[in-house]
């Protein structure tokens, strides 16, 4: 079983903050009104803080889910959304060949699919444009997923 600690500390936190950055990048690509905006961070954070699936990630994602939402969120609201979400694809890129290095295939798989499905909920919590999941949403969760290999 894969534990943070076969991750140098850079590459864990990267890992760690991978949904962070994924959910965030949802949450910003198309704007979803004050309330709509309160509600996808409000899925974020509790989506991250929610009992880790049982999948074979399963201890990867209880120790990626002690992160500090909040902070990471005020990290990366300087970037525009169209940066945020570039960053967001790159970081699933380099994370997914990190995982696939130091991790079982099986948890890798699982811990990528994990931190897509954080970027699901986010999309699918507030209407854009009156549609749960909007264009733009749907361009980079497609964009994620390629980048995770899934």
């Amino acid at each position: 079983m894969t534990s943070q600690f076969d991750f140098t500390d850079n590459e864990w936190n990267d890992v760690a903050v991978l949904p962070v950055l994924v959910g965030y990048a949802i949450a910003k690509v198309e704007d979803s009104g004050m309330v709509g905006n309160f509600r996808e961070i409000r899925t974020l954070m509790a989506t991250i803080a929610d009992e880790a699936p049982d999948n074979a990630a399963r201890a990867l994602i209880e120790a990626a889910s002690t992160i500090d939402v909040k902070d990471k969120i005020d990290e990366f609201e300087v970037h525009s959304p169209d940066v945020l979400a570039d960053v967001a694809v790159s970081a699933c890129a380099q994370m997914s060949r990190v995982l696939d290095d130091r991790a079982d295939a099986a948890e890798a798989t699982a811990y990528k699919t994990w931190v897509l499905d954080v970027g699901y909920r986010v999309a699918n919590t507030a209407k854009e444009s009156g549609v749960r999941i909007s264009a733009p949403e749907v361009h980079l969760l497609d964009r994620v997923m390629g980048a995770l290999g899934l």
